[in-house]
């Protein structure tokens, strides 16, 4: 293995552990990102969802803030399907429900907040493990091997 950054952000173990949490995390955020970011599903949609969120009676996130989970719910989605650059979408999820369980379901007591913390555990995992079987990032760590090692 080498101390390589680069190849050990790529790399992975062939286990198939990986590939189903990637499957699962990327089928829960193609719903709830197609329907916040892209009106899929009965969804809002991008702009209603931008606006809901920055309202003053709403959450009242900047609107930057708003499009970064936006965004990082669809674009983690494709991610995770493809196990393409896995740790860093995984990273980008983790925040994002660390943000839903702080600012949304804090309030609602711990019953409402079981289904966030189990997505931000199962991102945690891929943070420390990568994306596993069957993603670009072990080939790509496969190719990296024998330049850095």
């Amino acid at each position: 293995m080498s101390s390589n950054p680069v190849y050990a952000f790529f790399a992975t173990p062939k286990s198939f552990g990986p590939f189903f949490l990637r499957l699962l995390l990327a089928a829960v955020f193609l719903f709830h990102g197609g329907q916040q970011g892209l009106g899929w599903f009965g969804g809002e949609g991008w702009s209603a969802t931008i606006l809901d969120w920055s309202r003053s009676d709403g959450l009242h996130f900047p609107v930057w803030v708003s499009a970064f989970v936006v965004g990082t719910e669809i674009l983690a989605s494709a991610a995770f399907f493809l196990g393409f650059f896995t740790r860093l979408f995984a990273f980008g999820v983790m925040s994002v429900m660390a943000g839903a369980l702080w600012f949304v379901h804090a309030a609602q007591g711990v019953t409402s907040s079981e289904y966030p913390f189990a997505l931000l555990i199962v991102a945690l995992s891929l943070v420390c493990m990568g994306g596993g079987r069957l993603s670009l990032d072990r080939a790509i760590s496969e190719q990296l091997l024998p330049a850095v090692g």
